[in-house]
């Protein structure tokens, strides 16, 4: 079990130590510091089904953030969308990353901000600060359900009164390395589809969701999008 203290999550569990160093050494040697899975670009589901909201007119007077933003991928994507478009990560590295890449575009803190944070909450972000938060080729990769429970309970806190979340999590079976949805696998020795976490049913989703306070929740099932998990699932859920 976690441990927790004061009532708040350890992030110096063995879990979160593991997928820190791994996505650390991502940043430093590994592929996410070059490719930033640009390919996932093309996904047609990504721009109708998980960003299509952003394409509102009203969106230009909204902050977002994107969960696990890796190298920036999605706020390179989207930033112009937004009146502030931001990313958080657990990795350090990945952020100085998304830094540079933003910066080359053009774009200062006026139009992102980054954030690190400890890998079991969102504690570096204060409460009821963003219109929209989205999260994709992340929440998968997470195969402690705690972790992914809290993260979800930590959307609803820095999402403002009638605020979204949009995020993909992979399918039903097909992934080789993913654990059931409830399992909290700590000992875990892999990340980033070495071991992943799949949703079976979407209640399971929409149960955590409503029990958290979320409204309005939205599911729709595709094809997976260069991926080992054969099928996403995509939610849509609204902070009441």
């Amino acid at each position: 079990m976690l441990i927790y203290i004061n009532d708040t999550m350890d992030p110096t569990n063995k879990y979160t130590k593991m997928q820190k160093d791994y996505y650390d050494n991502e940043g430093i040697t590994g592929n996410m510091n070059i490719e930033n899975h640009m390919r996932h670009n093309n996904n047609p589901d990504y721009w109708k089904i998980l960003v299509s909201d952003t394409l509102d007119p009203s969106f230009k007077e909204k902050i977002g953030l994107d969960f696990g933003c890796g190298c920036g991928r999605n706020v390179m994507n989207l930033i112009e969308r937004f009146k502030r478009l931001d990313g958080v990560d657990i990795s350090p590295e990945l952020i100085e990353t998304s830094k540079k890449n933003l910066l080359a575009l053009g774009h200062g803190s006026d139009k992102t901000l980054f954030y690190t944070c400890d890998g079991v909450s969102l504690s570096c972000i204060d409460s009821n600060t963003y219109d929209f938060i989205m999260s994709t080729i992340v929440l998968q990769h997470i195969c402690v359900y705690d972790i992914r429970y809290n993260y979800l309970k930590e959307f609803y806190r820095i999402l403002k009164s009638g605020g979204m979340v949009s995020f993909q999590m992979g399918y039903g079976d097909g992934h080789s390395n993913a654990r059931n949805y409830y399992e909290n696998y700590y000992d875990a020795t892999g990340t980033n589809s070495g071991c992943d976490v799949k949703v079976d049913n979407p209640e399971q989703l929409i149960i955590d969701l409503n029990e958290i306070g979320f409204v309005n929740v939205q599911f729709f099932i595709s094809s997976s999008y260069s991926d080992s998990h054969n099928q996403w699932i995509y939610i849509k859920a609204h902070k009441e």
